[in-house]
């Protein structure tokens, strides 16, 4: 299906009534009701928090739509939702401000909202280590010793930050997700921005073309020592 929808407000379809909440931030949390619960159960499977934030992940959903567009649109700037089936239960919901050439790409399983790290990495390949939980875009490009040198690099720093027992076992169950990527493209896709590797704090995910990126990964191991940054 497509539809679309003009003045942000007026809409019945699931996808674009999340946007809408984004866009009111007053009423941001009731948009909690519109992310997967996989989504969230993900996000808060470390017991990492921002300080005085309910929702690091509703958070960062908020974030990818500008304050200032935000409050633009608010003050009546035209604004459109274009809503459009991706197949296999997947959708996408474009929030577009024309007169301001701006727009932004929100995903969907099943009408509730995802990460661009679960849509893009959906068909990527699985591998697992001791601490870590891979996806790999291309698994001609990774091997065996990048995990076993990364699961080792989280020993080293484990101690160096005075890990206990529990948060090393918290590690080892749940699990830093690592998703490897092929090129530049699929991190800007997932990350919206263009880099060579990012630490995706709201997803406790590294997200990079390194198959050992260990300066991103100590920046997580540091806010999983501190627990609420």
């Amino acid at each position: 299906y497509t539809a679309a929808s003009f003045g942000y407000a007026q809409t019945n379809i699931p996808e674009e009534k999340f946007i809408s909440i984004l866009l009111n931030e007053n009423e941001s949390e009731d948009a909690l009701t519109f992310i997967s619960p996989l989504e969230i159960q993900t996000s808060q499977r470390l017991n990492t928090k921002f300080l005085d934030v309910k929702s690091k992940l509703l958070l960062r959903f908020s974030s990818s739509i500008s304050y200032d567009i935000k409050g633009k649109i608010k003050k009546g700037e035209a604004a459109s939702f274009q809503t459009t089936s991706l197949g296999d239960d997947y959708s996408k919901s474009v929030l577009n401000v024309p007169s301001l050439n701006y727009s932004v790409a929100f995903y969907f399983k099943n009408h509730k909202a995802i990460t661009p790290l679960a849509y893009f990495t959906r068909n990527w390949k699985k591998q697992s280590g001791k601490f870590f939980d891979f996806l790999i875009s291309d698994e001609k490009l990774f091997n065996s010793y990048s995990i076993e040198q990364l699961d080792e690099f989280v020993e080293r720093t484990a101690v160096l930050l005075k890990y206990s027992e529990n948060d090393l076992k918290l590690l080892r169950e749940q699990k830093i997700l690592y998703a490897f990527c092929s090129n530049q493209d699929e991190i800007t896709n997932i990350t919206g921005s263009v880099s060579k590797g990012r630490y995706l704090s709201e997803l406790d995910a590294i997200v990079t073309t390194y198959s050992c990126h260990f300066h991103e990964v100590a920046h997580l191991l540091l806010n999983f020592k501190i627990k609420d940054n």
